[in-house]
């Protein structure tokens, strides 16, 4: 599911799936590790800011403030997402309503009290006084209409529960300390003093926090309550807007194989596109026109070719390998079927004891002489020209 609506909005994007958890903790050695979860300084109700309040987009300067870290060291972010029911968002509608009939929540000022105290001045013979003052008590600051806004927005959208912890790892304590307030420095470019942001959570053992990480679990304490763009501008992939160095990013777009791939033939290779691998296979007749295999050292045209090769001697297929260099004929006759050990024929120049002597006009039928004499004049043609040695 997760792989089908990551290819729905990046149809070009590959996934892998990693056999193994990235390595926080090293194996051997001593090492010192500090960590911290992330809580909100207000109540979930009031947003954090997001990448569309900032100029620039704000994964950079975590994975920047990553970027910094030394060879010896490491950290992890974790960000865990759960997903919630619709109470929230009534409560922050419920807060809104509050504040725009005049109610003030934070200073306590209380629909009830006015309506005694309405009550008691009509009375008085003062109402028309009293809905003078309702009606200036009831006119909201900018910075209200703003924060109102800003709810609406948020309410708007699906949240989810979330926790953030961030974990590092050194040689020494105060290394690990100093890394750790690097990134949650990197954090506080989502507080936005009207409205909300971020701080270090309930004050929490290493080991407790580190053992939430490993097991990766919510554990105990106040979740996070953010919507889908609050989210997002905390972490999303990584596009052309970052420039943070060490980033693995992809050389080559991954493209499908062609739909009309052959059943049968030598296989060349395999194409891995969206976790479904297909063997790619070249017939008989595409091999006769000539296969060239051209790149830099080191990227497996030799092995290439000794596949090719260990495919056609097991299927009973004829193979003449000239090696060059002498690397690759070890590995092949290592690889030979017993079957097909009596079929070899091994020619090593440098063998002494058994040396290779080969006759150029040696023929079979009388119409070969003519044939022979003819490429033997061609070959010395091409040795010696006829111009100049006569």
């Amino acid at each position: 599911m997760v792989e089908k609506q990551i290819h729905g909005q990046y149809p070009a994007a590959h996934i892998e799936i990693s056999k193994d958890d990235y390595k926080l903790f090293p194996h051997d050695g001593q090492y010192a590790v500090d960590a911290a979860s992330l809580d909100l300084r207000r109540s979930f109700i009031y947003p954090i800011r997001t990448y569309k309040e900032l100029e620039l987009d704000p994964l950079n300067a975590i994975t920047n403030s990553l970027s910094k870290l030394g060879d010896d060291n490491a950290a992890a972010i974790q960000i865990i997402l759960r997903p919630t029911g619709e109470w929230w968002q009534k409560k922050i509608n419920n807060y809104m309503r509050q504040i725009q009939s005049g109610h003030d929540p934070v200073s306590g000022k209380n629909p009830m009290l006015r309506t005694v105290g309405r009550a008691l001045s009509s009375v008085q013979g003062s109402e028309k006084e009293m809905d003078r003052l309702e009606q200036r008590d009831t006119r909201l600051t900018p910075m209200q209409e703003d924060q109102l806004k800003q709810m609406g927005e948020k309410s708007k959208e699906v949240g989810f529960e979330t926790k953030v912890r961030i974990i590092t790892v050194a040689p020494e304590n105060t290394t690990a300390k100093m890394n750790l307030n690097n990134i949650l420095s990197a954090f506080a470019q989502f507080n936005a003093p009207e409205s909300n942001g971020f701080r270090i959570g309930m004050k929490k053992s290493v080991n407790q926090i580190v053992g939430d990480y490993i097991l990766r679990r919510f554990g105990y304490g106040s979740n996070l309550l953010l919507n889908v763009t609050e989210i997002a501008s905390i972490y999303h992939f990584p596009n052309r807007n970052i420039d943070t160095p060490g980033i693995r990013w992809m050389t080559a777009r991954n493209m499908p194989p062609p739909s009309n791939l052959p059943k049968e033939g030598t296989i060349v290779g395999e194409s891995i596109y969206r976790g479904e691998a297909k063997p790619i296979r070249l017939l008989p007749q595409d091999r006769r026109r000539h296969l060239y295999m051209i790149g830099k050292t080191g990227v497996g045209k030799t092995v290439l070719f000794e596949n090719l090769i260990l495919q056609d001697i097991q299927e009973g297929k004829g193979v003449c390998y000239i090696d060059p260099n002498g690397d690759a004929i070890e590995f092949i006759l290592e690889r030979i079927p017993t079957e097909r050990a009596q079929d070899v024929i091994l020619f090593n120049p440098a063998d002494v004891e058994r040396p290779i002597g080969l006759n150029l006009l040696d023929w079979k039928r009388p119409e070969d002489k003519d044939f022979l004499v003819q490429e033997a004049v061609a070959m010395f043609y091409k040795l010696f020209e006829p111009g100049g040695t006569g």
